[in-house]
């Protein structure tokens, strides 16, 4: 028996839904975009890319301590954030989450398909 990629995605979003009770945080994906300066130039700036409904998970994390010329103590951690498929994401884009900013390391689509991404991303936070 053969199922096809619609039904598929029927299954997996239900299966989802169903399992996942907090299945329902929001996040933004940004990219670098080119912003005209308003004189005759252009900058640099972080637009969205997508607003996305999705799972976030901490999946490692640990304590960051350095003493070159002080002490900075902080926590260094990669958060998943699961999602239905959404094409175009790059290593190179980051999540905007509960106003925090995550630089993405990893995109795995699961069953390399276009039905469901893991994108791990990483929040170094420094007091």
């Amino acid at each position: 028996m053969s199922l096809s990629r619609q039904l598929f995605k029927n299954l997996a979003s239900k299966f989802v839904n169903e399992t996942f009770s907090d299945f329902s945080k929001a996040f933004e994906i940004q990219q670098l975009t080119e912003v005209a300066d308003g004189l005759g130039g252009f900058t640099v700036s972080w637009a969205k890319f997508s607003d996305v409904v999705g799972f976030v998970k901490t999946v490692s994390g640990g304590e960051l301590v350095e003493t070159n010329e002080g002490v900075r103590i902080g926590s260094d951690y990669m958060t998943r954030f699961s999602m239905q498929y959404i094409g175009g994401i790059t290593d190179q884009m980051r999540i905007l989450y509960n106003g925090e900013t995550y630089n993405i390391k990893h995109i795995n689509p699961v069953l390399d398909g276009d039905v469901w991404l893991n994108i791990d991303a990483k929040k170094t936070e420094v007091t």
